[in-house]
């Protein structure tokens, strides 16, 4: 029996006297730290929104409002630069569908974010080099707020806010 109690002892011991760097290789390895977890969360959430923000950018720039529509959630919101509250797929699309023929290339920015859970939120800026309409030819720039709702596995817009720069 003490040669088995021995040999559990120095396995424990070597596991212990590892170097970190060999002993926590795969996510959530038992030397993992809450602050590694979440800055593992964090970076998993970011490149997921990344995509979604570069899907929805590449969308509104390329005037696909059905792919566009596909990034948002069901019960989505859309609150736009004029105050107006939008809660159905139908008003979105009626929205971004007159948005994307007055608007020429798109660009978002992300400033500030923060995540828990299955939602995550982003600040950022907006810009498009208007085409038509009445700020035709002029840069028109605000304030972003995205807030994204985790589906399963697919992040989806949930409620977007915009504002008008100066």
């Amino acid at each position: 029996m003490r040669p088995l109690l021995a040999t559990c002892f120095l396995s424990t011991l070597a596991a212990i006297a590892q170097p970190a760097q060999l002993s926590a290789q795969a996510h959530g390895g038992w030397l993992t730290t809450p602050g590694t977890i979440r800055a593992e969360y964090y970076a998993e959430v970011i490149r997921n929104l990344n995509e979604v923000a570069a899907d929805w950018q590449l969308a509104l720039s390329t005037d696909n409002v059905d792919d566009l529509m596909e990034l948002y959630a069901e019960k989505a919101v859309v609150v736009t630069a004029d105050g107006a509250s939008l809660r159905t797929h139908e008003d979105i699309r009626s929205f971004f569908g007159e948005y994307v023929r007055a608007a020429g290339r798109v660009e978002a920015f992300m400033l500030d974010f923060d995540a828990s859970g299955q939602m995550a939120m982003v600040h950022g800026n907006l810009g498009a080099r208007m085409t038509s309409g009445p700020d035709a030819g002029r840069e028109v720039r605000g304030p972003m707020v995205t807030v994204y709702l985790q589906e399963g596995r697919t992040w989806r817009i949930r409620s977007q806010m915009f504002g008008r720069g100066k």
